[in-house]
């Protein structure tokens, strides 16, 4: 019936419906105020981009069936693929910051000559990311580019 209305088959309008008139169009996300938390991965060097070192390492969290249970924090190194999995409370920046104060200290004082960048996505579980890894390079993903950061999402 309203596809009939909408090509005026019926001589009655929109204006009419009293649902049709509650139904609000959806509108696009304005994406140009979206928070940036550092340095884009358009800026990493080519020595990155090529995985020429090691050292350089890709960040995400993988969530589970519920958003409230636990996650894991995996982080790959871009040469080797060597991958670190550690499971964490939950999504939220502090968490993250905790697990990766994990890892540290499982390395002790070889963290700096092994973490030289980390490249995560733009989500705001890594808006700490500096905190916890001052002495490391971090670069941010664009936005819905998870192909930028192949070896963790795969």
């Amino acid at each position: 019936m309203y596809n009939y209305i909408a090509l005026s088959l019926i001589k009655v309008k929109n204006i009419d419906l009293p649902l049709r008139v509650k139904i609000k169009t959806k509108s696009g996300k304005d994406i140009k105020n979206r928070c940036i938390y550092g340095e884009s991965i358009e800026n990493r060097t080519n020595e990155i981009n090529e995985r020429l070192d090691f050292g350089h390492w890709e960040i995400d969290t993988v969530i589970g069936k519920r958003e409230s249970s636990p996650v894991l924090l995996t982080i790959d190194e871009r040469v080797s693929r060597k991958r670190i999995i550690i499971k964490i409370a939950s999504r939220t920046s502090s968490d993250v910051r905790d697990g990766i104060s994990k890892i540290i200290n499982q390395y002790g004082e070889l963290s700096p000559k092994i973490f030289k960048s980390i490249t995560s996505d733009n989500g705001s579980e890594f808006s700490e990311l500096s905190k916890a890894m001052p002495f490391a390079d971090i670069y941010y993903a664009h936005p819905h580019s998870s192909f930028e950061r192949g070896t963790n999402e795969k």
